[in-house]
C-alpha cells in the first residue's frame, strides 16, 4: 500500500482526493490472474476505487459513464486534448480503447470530429484535399 496527496491533475485516480493504493501484483503466467485481478477491481470500485491507468485496467473500457463518475474533469481534459490534438497524432491504443477525447462531445460533435479527421489523414497523404 502506498498514500498519494492529492493532484489538480484531470486524469488521476488522486485528482481532487488523497488516495492509497493497494498494489495486487501477479506472476506473469499465473493462472487465474486475470480473473483475480478483474475480481479486485470490481471490489475497489464498489467501494469507491478507482483503477490505475498504467495497469491492467479492464473496468473502464466501454464505461463512458463510470469514468465520467470517477473522473470529474474528465470534460476539462477532452477539451484541451481536442484542442491540442486535431488531428490524433497524440491519440494511440489506449486513449482510442477508452473513447478518450469522444466521451464527454455529443453524437454531432463525434461525427464531425470523425469526418474532420479522415479528411485531415488524407490531407497528409494528398495535400490537394481541402482544409476543413
Amino acid at each position: 500500500m502506498r498514500f498519494v496527496r492529492s493532484s489538480p491533475a484531470y486524469l488521476t485516480p488522486e485528482s481532487g482526493r488523497d488516495v492509497c493504493y493497494v498494489d495486487t501484483p501477479v506472476l506473469l503466467g499465473t493462472q487465474g490472474a486475470s480473473g483475480l485481478l478483474d475480481t479486485f477491481q470490481d471490489i475497489f470500485i464498489k467501494f469507491g476505487g478507482v483503477p490505475h491507468w498504467g495497469k491492467v485496467n479492464n473496468r473502464f473500457v466501454g464505461q463512458a459513464a463510470r469514468l465520467k463518475e470517477h473522473y470529474t474533469n474528465l470534460a476539462k481534459w477532452e477539451a484541451f486534448f481536442q484542442r491540442l490534438n486535431p488531428l490524433g497524432i497524440f491519440s494511440n491504443n489506449f486513449s482510442d480503447r477508452l473513447g478518450l477525447g469522444q466521451l464527454t462531445l455529443n453524437k454531432e460533435k463525434r461525427a464531425r470530429k470523425r469526418r474532420s479527421f479522415s479528411m485531415n489523414q488524407e490531407r497528409a497523404v494528398n495535400p490537394d484535399v481541402p482544409l476543413l
